[in-house]
């Protein structure tokens, strides 16, 4: 069964269809770093996590933080 996925690899935002059943075939990339991201959001799909922590006793009450590694989903 095709999967749709909009890949976030750049700007474009392409609308990608996965074929899991023919070896996961992608379509609808504009650009050739569309179709490893379609494949790995198939068969591993990773993020990248953000957020923010509480900082005590410093001017700032809050300060942004993320994994420097990506995480499975």
């Amino acid at each position: 069964m095709k999967q749709e996925v909009i890949c976030i690899v750049c700007p474009r935002g392409c609308h990608l269809t996965v074929d899991p059943e023919d070896d996961y075939k992608v379509t609808g990339n504009f650009c050739a770093r569309g179709i490893p991201y379609g494949k790995a959001e198939l068969i591993n799909p990773t993020r990248v996590v953000t957020s923010t922590v509480v900082v005590n006793g410093k001017d700032i009450k809050r300060c942004p933080v993320k994994t420097d590694q990506v995480v499975p989903k």
